[in-house]
């Protein structure tokens, strides 16, 4: 089950505590402005903590995760109780001629999310060709998800980082 609550709101994060809900990271300006919580409202957009909790045990995942934040991820996928295993960062990888990927656009939320369904020899030009189809198109917060459990998840995730996107957290699925 997941929650998202509002940063700046506490009781949703009470609420998210309070049944057990582990953080497991954070969505920058996600929600629109326009959304009001009783005591503030505004232009600004609003972001939005991630909450996870377990209701059955999840087989073990194996995880390809980028040595830069692999502590990090681990320890979100340990305390959401997932038995993971850190795997190797594969020495050739076998990349497809062109990257796939999916993209689901929220106009209320004015949010763009790419999934990357298989990362291919363009990828650098692919998601920045589509990032900025999504700029022109007036998206104000793009989501890229890259799947942990994928042996091309380091290569897609290192190409996401100098295509200037950032690592907020995890969704299990």
């Amino acid at each position: 089950i997941y929650i998202e609550a509002v940063m700046h709101h506490p009781a949703t994060q009470k609420i998210s505590k309070k049944y057990d809900f582990h953080s497991t990271g954070f969505l920058l300006g996600y929600t629109p402005g326009t959304t009001e919580v009783n005591y503030e409202s505004g232009s600004s957009r609003r972001s939005l903590a991630l909450g996870y909790k377990a209701i059955k045990k999840m087989d073990k995942v194996k995880l390809y995760m980028p040595p830069i934040h692999e502590e990090y991820i681990k320890n979100i996928y340990d305390n959401i109780g997932y038995d993971n295993e850190v795997m190797e960062n594969p020495k050739v990888l076998q990349l497809c001629e062109r990257t796939e990927f999916t993209v689901t656009q929220n106009t209320y939320r004015n949010v763009a999310e790419i999934d990357i369904d298989n990362c291919g020899e363009d990828f650098d030009a692919a998601i920045l060709s589509e990032k900025k189809r999504l700029k022109l198109d007036n998206f104000s917060t793009i989501l890229l998800r890259i799947n942990m459990e994928n042996p091309k998840a380091i290569y897609a995730y290192e190409k996401a980082l100098e295509s200037r996107f950032f690592f907020t957290g995890i969704l299990t699925h």
